[in-house]
């Protein structure tokens, strides 16, 4: 049998305070976020969300003895009784099904980079009872503004006689500074004088998830054109296949404050 109290690290008799304490610094040492053990971080979980409420606490301090009767408490083994205990036991099932606690609603918020990685967040929330819950949450890549994650059985437990509620994570992805999402496209603007691009330039272009792109801007693109860069866009969530990111051009007009270059420039441009 685990011993959830060597797990956190506590002895038998320790408070809820001393448990929630101990939780804390080993879901912190062993999280994998943190570089930590995934299965000593579950074990300490596992140990922690028994030893947290007292009814399951009593329960594993005291398991129930084990034995080969198949007699029902209170029916004495009768045949009458054991009948009628089904027919009880089944509604009760059945009520228990229909009815369950009250789902629960959380946020996780992402970037836009994580969007394109994919990216486990760790998630805490508060149960009706003051219960602290954790959870970590695989967001998926491609993971779109207002999708949901439904977690079965991890909701509200105010009421024991009925079953957990659900939880329903649903995930916000925070504007980028300088990208937008359209689809599976990513979309950004960039700058340049209007010389360089009359003459044509290379340029290095910064995507959201730090990668570096080489782009070719050839010589005569117009203000406002939309220049592809294909595949590395964000992958789509159930074929992976990227999209492409798109750079629109924008232009920066120098003041030629200068008559003699000013009168150079016309001459230049009057072959255009």
């Amino acid at each position: 049998m685990t011993d959830y109290y060597r797990d956190l690290g506590v002895p038998k008799n320790a408070s809820q305070d001393e448990i929630k304490r101990a939780f804390k610094k080993q879901a912190m040492k062993h999280h994998p976020d943190r570089g930590g053990n995934p299965e000593a971080f579950k074990r300490v979980s596992e140990a922690y969300e028994t030893l947290s409420d007292s009814q399951k606490r009593q329960a594993y301090d005291n398991p129930a003895p084990r034995n080969n009767f198949n007699f029902r408490a209170g029916t004495g083994g009768h045949p009458f009784g054991d009948m009628f205990g089904d027919i009880f036991a089944r509604h009760r099932h059945a009520q228990q099904h229909s009815y369950k606690n009250r789902d629960i609603k959380v946020t996780a918020q992402i970037t836009l980079e994580d969007v394109m990685t994919g990216k486990t967040e760790y998630i805490t929330y508060t149960l009706s009872t003051g219960k602290t819950e954790y959870i970590n949450v695989e967001i998926p890549v491609g993971a779109k503004d207002g999708d949901t994650v439904k977690y079965q059985g991890l909701g509200d437990n105010a009421d024991a006689r009925l079953q957990r509620g659900d939880l329903y994570v649903k995930i916000r992805v925070k504007r980028h500074v300088d990208w937008a999402r359209d689809g599976n496209n990513i979309i950004t603007k960039k700058r340049f004088n209007i010389f360089d691009l009359m003459v044509g330039l290379n340029t290095v272009v910064l995507l959201p998830n730090q990668k570096k792109v080489d782009l070719r801007i050839p010589p005569g693109t117009q203000p406002g054109q939309l220049l592809s860069i294909k595949g590395y866009g964000i992958p789509d969530v159930r074929t992976r296949m990227k999209g492409n990111a798109y750079v629109q051009i924008e232009a920066d007009i120098p003041r030629i404050t200068d008559p003699r270059i000013a009168e150079e420039l016309k001459r230049i441009t009057k072959g255009f």
